[in-house]
């Protein structure tokens, strides 16, 4: 940490205002400028854009699926399809659908490669396609068949001549846009993601239980994991598939939006983020025990509909 002026210091959203901005919102004064601008071009970006939340933005109403972009060759996100035919694990990739809180997928320029027309297909971008004495390691043989999707035919034979392969017949069925193709998205979940998340957690902690405990030696490390990847020997975060449900009081509907809790686990204080009720991320804030004890709770719900946090109940660590 560093002593700086009041005047190095702007305002933080505890939740990014790419997942929604709400009334009487949990802010924080106490992140400095240089560090706001580090997390809102890396962290923000990466879980508004390349992050297995980022498409779920779309449909819930955040982004307008026009305007919705990965980070290109950068992402991690991918989209594959998953329907069984000779299709069947290409790649695809996100295109606005019928309104702008959907979306479809099309096809990706690729090549794929089977020992006959009927597949299965192993899908290749056109960027990482092996050579040809490569997929000969691989077992392919001389009646081995080629598909190009995404791209047309004279395109895949130019790619496939420049990796040693010989000019032949190529079936081309380029697909467009198409609502009814099952695909799976697969998300590389790693350490920038888990950075993001915890500075949302620490953030978190900050507003609901003050900056100056939240200085505390005790927090060292999840403040420079957050700050700097500086790593520890024990993962600060895990990645749990039961975000769960948040239900009204008024009515008992299932609402829309984020939670972020701040509980003790044993002398451990963890924290809780779900973005869009998609995944749940448990965040170790601290390890050691604190030589006073201290044990907070706390837990927001960012309700989507009506734009305002509320208390809630923590949902169950484990």
């Amino acid at each position: 940490m560093e002593e700086k002026d009041e005047s190095k210091f702007n305002t933080e959203h505890v939740i990014p205002r790419s997942f929604g901005v709400f009334e009487n919102n949990l802010v924080l004064k106490c992140v400095c400028k240089k560090c706001n601008d580090l997390f809102g071009s890396e962290f923000d970006e990466k879980l508004a854009r390349d992050s297995i939340e980022a498409p779920e933005r779309v449909r819930a109403g955040l982004k307008e699926a026009s305007k919705f972009q990965t980070r290109g060759k950068r992402s991690t996100l991918q989209v594959r399809i998953n329907e069984e035919g000779p299709l069947k694990g290409a790649y695809a990739f996100y295109v606005p659908g019928g309104d702008e809180r959907s979306l479809n997928i099309t096809l990706a320029p690729q090549v794929g490669f089977a020992e006959s027309a009927e597949g299965p297909f192993e899908w290749f971008l056109l960027d990482d396609i092996p050579t040809k004495d490569e997929l000969t390691a691989q077992g392919y043989g001389r009646d081995t068949v080629a598909r190009s999707e995404g791209c047309s035919i004279e395109r895949a034979q130019e790619v496939l001549e420049a990796r040693g392969y010989a000019r032949g017949t190529m079936e081309a069925k380029y697909q467009h846009a198409n609502t009814e193709m099952l695909s799976k998205t697969l998300a590389q979940i790693g350490e920038l993601d888990f950075r993001a998340i915890s500075k949302i957690a620490f953030n978190y902690f900050a507003a609901t239980q003050t900056a100056g405990i939240a200085r505390m030696p005790e927090f060292n490390d999840i403040r420079r994991f957050i700050r700097y990847g500086i790593p520890v020997a024990e993962r600060l975060v895990e990645v749990r598939t039961d975000p769960g449900t948040i239900e009204r009081a008024s009515d008992g509907t299932a609402a829309r939006g984020h939670y972020l809790t701040v509980q003790t686990s044993g002398h451990r204080i963890i924290a809780q983020v779900s973005l869009l009720l998609r995944l749940r991320y448990v965040v170790t804030l601290s390890r050691t025990a604190f030589v006073i004890p201290y044990s907070p709770v706390s837990a927001h719900f960012f309700d989507l509909d009506t734009r305002r946090p509320a208390l809630i109940n923590p949902p169950p660590l484990f």
